[in-house]
This record gives C-alpha cells, structure tokens and sequence, in this order.
C-alpha cells in the first residue's frame, strides 16, 4: 500500500544564459542525433533555462521545508522526461545519494516518455506492499532545454521545475493521498478501440460506488475525447465530475496533482486521474482516495 506523506515543489525562475554551450555537449547531442538518424537543430541547444538536474533537485531537497523530511528514507527513484542539460557531474544519482546523506538503493525511471512519473508511483508501490521499503523519496525532474529538430514540431515542456514525494507503506497522521490502484493501457489496446465510459465505469464501481469522484485528465486528449463521444451518444447519466490539467506538455501531471497544482480545488475524495504519453498512444492511470 502507497500513501503519499508530503509533497514538496519547486519551479525554478526562467533564465537566458548569454554562454554557449560547452563542447562536450555539443558533441554528445550531434553524435545521438546521428545514432538516431535524424539531424539536430543546433540552435536548441542554447535555447531554454538550461538547468542541470543537480540544480533543479537542489532547488526542492535543500530547501528549508525538506529539511528534516529526508530521514528514513529507504529507497530512492529518480524520475524523469526530458534530458539532462550539459550536467556539471556524470550521474546526478550519486551526488543526490551523498549530499542527502540518502540511504538504501536507488535508480532511475526514464525512457518511458511522459508517464515516467506515473511508472515510477507503480515502481514505488510494488517496493512498499511487498515490504522491501517502508519510506521512499521520488524526485521528478524537468527542464525546458531540449535538443532536438525541430522540424519534427516536438512539444517540449515550458518550465524548469522538481517535485520530491516522500511515500510510505503505512498511514501517517500527515498523509494526503492513499493510492487504489495503478495501471497502463498500451498502444495496442488504444489502437484497437478505447472503451473510456466502460473503463471508468468500471473503476468507479470498485472505488466510488456512491459516483462521487472526479476525473483527472488532458482536455484534448484522446481518453476524454473518446468518453465524451460515448456519453453525448449514449445518453448515459453521470455523477461524477471531469477536471484537466495544465494544458501544456508536461511528465510531472501526477506529481502536481499531489502537490495539490491543479487548474481548480479537487473537493472530491477519490481522484481517477488518467495521463496521455506525448509521444505515443500509451496512457497510465492512477486511482487516488484523499486521507
């Protein structure tokens, strides 16, 4: 069982460095664009805040509300979207490990598009039910600096922000989100027909027999596109509620939502919140009760 403890966010200010970026770098980008076979607009690569991960973690674990907070922490998760930009270290997990003063094990969970937060929650919650962990620290990480080509029309994130989500396997008088259950739909199933009205029909009855709950989605994404479609045809009557998130491109959606930044208060106590990968048909989809 996965109960969220505190939340703590910081999103750092936006800044144009006058400098270029350092040669390393450089090097690094043109030699994977060109393993990826796709050419790389050079130009991206100074355009953005330009923060590195060690700063952005920074930002939230060494401010004066974590202060305190990190004790008991038996296992770290660092998760992430979008790339590093020119990192000062070679891997930011130890650095974090050792200045923390961190203990247990730690890793990553990237290369999964957007939803890297939403696997790391799932990731997270297999280590406190079978009791591997009791206490675990998750820092989501993004910045704006993303080297790509653009004319491949990427949406790219539009702030630099990290959120640190301290988790436990058992309620603690400061607890604000028990997590129900998690899963993902794959592009298969998307590809071979949506049933959106059927799946959250379905979750509802599990968790919020009396309607009283409210989705938590992208407004033009595919998942309430497809829902909306089914309920305006079917004529089917709801009582439960629709809310969105930001509607810029982001793989912390999950994370704000704990951190309590949603476009409106969320009053309902159970929360199914369903998230669109951005470069795929993949969605990941937590079911929340409210402590």
């Amino acid at each position: 069982m996965l109960h969220v403890d505190k939340v703590f966010c910081s999103t750092l200010p936006q800044r144009q460095l006058g400098n270029a970026p350092r040669e390393r770098f450089v090097l690094y980008q043109r030699d994977l664009h060109r393993m990826a076979k796709t050419s790389l607009t050079e130009s991206t690569m100074a355009e953005g805040d330009r923060y590195s991960f060690t700063e952005l973690g920074d930002s939230v674990l060494d401010g004066p509300a974590c202060a305190g907070e990190l004790r008991g922490v038996d296992l770290t998760i660092f998760s992430y979207w979008t790339p590093e930009c020119d990192p000062e270290y070679s891997a930011f997990g130890p650095y974090f490990m050792e200045r923390y003063r961190l203990q247990g094990h730690s890793f990553d969970v990237c290369d999964t598009g957007s939803l890297s937060a939403s696997y790391a929650l799932m990731v997270a919650d297999r280590y406190l039910s079978c009791g591997s962990a009791t206490r675990v620290l998750i820092l989501g990480m993004e910045q704006t600096t993303i080297p790509r080509n653009e004319s491949l029309g990427l949406p790219i994130p539009r702030r630099s922000s990290a959120i640190a989500a301290l988790l436990t396997s058992a309620a603690t008088p400061d607890s604000r989100w028990e997590l129900l259950e998690a899963g993902q739909i794959d592009e298969w199933q998307v590809a071979a027909g949506l049933d959106s009205l059927g799946f959250v029909t379905a979750l509802s009855m599990r968790h919020a027999a009396d309607g009283e709950f409210v989705l938590l989605t992208q407004h033009p994404g595919h998942f309430a596109k497809v829902l909306k479609f089914q309920l305006e045809t079917s004529h089917a009557e709801i009582r439960w509620h629709f809310a969105y998130f930001d509607p810029s491109v982001s793989g912390m959606h999950v994370f704000r939502f704990l951190a309590g930044e949603t476009l409106e208060p969320l009053s309902q106590r159970t929360v199914l919140l369903v998230d669109h990968d951005v470069e795929s048909l993949r969605l990941a989809w937590t079911a929340w009760r409210r402590h």
